[in-house]
């Protein structure tokens, strides 16, 4: 069973969803309420400690991407750095943006419309595609 996260512990079914995924993809297809988030936290947890890569979390609205954001904060370590993208920052410059995904952020929440806009850029007149290796 995977440690508990900030006094919750997972229900066996959250095990083992979060298992599944650690090997491939998983569409969780679970009622509200049910714990999607929290198994998305528990593989965020594994994902940040089995690699130094960018941890990517998609949410529908801009609403939901700031619930998210703050649901994540609050059950990872201190010290992961966290950043909220909803499509209402300014994301034409592209230095600053991939200064701060590469230098401050481990895990980016962010909205469809931002997605679209930071890594899809020639559909948006005058933003610069933040794509880094």
């Amino acid at each position: 069973m995977e440690t508990s996260l900030e006094g919750l512990r997972p229900r066996k079914y959250q095990d083992e969803v979060c298992e599944e995924a650690k090997n491939g993809n998983v569409i969780a297809a679970l009622d509200t309420g049910s714990g999607k988030t929290y198994i998305a936290v528990m593989l965020i947890r594994h994902m940040l400690l089995s690699s130094n890569k960018l941890v990517v979390f998609l949410v529908p609205s801009v609403s939901l991407s700031k619930q998210q954001r703050d649901f994540i904060r609050s059950q990872l370590p201190e010290g992961v750095r966290t950043l909220q993208l909803s499509g209402d920052q300014d994301m034409r410059d592209r230095e600053y943006w991939v200064n701060k995904l590469k230098n401050e952020c481990d895990v980016l929440v962010l909205t469809g419309l931002s997605s679209h806009l930071a890594f899809y850029p020639s559909s948006c007149n005058g933003y610069s595609q933040l794509r880094y290796s």
